[in-house]
């Protein structure tokens, strides 16, 4: 992706992943996370996967992964994007 474009589509702004821990959504996640948005949030349901991701980005402070049916979440995420 163009880095002019994606720096404009990302800093500063709240993102949602959706499929995070498989392989595009990993580097979706890696490539936003540099952008430095306000806050990255993303969702999985392969609960594996989705551990080794929090490992990885434990300490970094605007990312937040969940696990879990997409919908059941869907009031929570909101209330975070909004």
């Amino acid at each position: 992706m163009d880095e002019n474009i994606a720096d404009n589509l990302w800093a500063g702004k709240s993102i949602l992943i959706t499929g995070v821990s498989g392989t595009v959504g990993r580097e979706l996640l890696r490539q936003v996370v540099a952008k430095e948005p306000v806050e990255v949030i993303g969702l999985d349901n392969n609960e594996t996967e989705l551990f080794f991701l929090c490992e990885e980005y434990r300490n970094h402070p605007n990312v937040h992964l969940y696990l879990g049916p997409y919908m059941l979440m869907y009031k929570e995420i909101l209330s975070r994007i909004n």
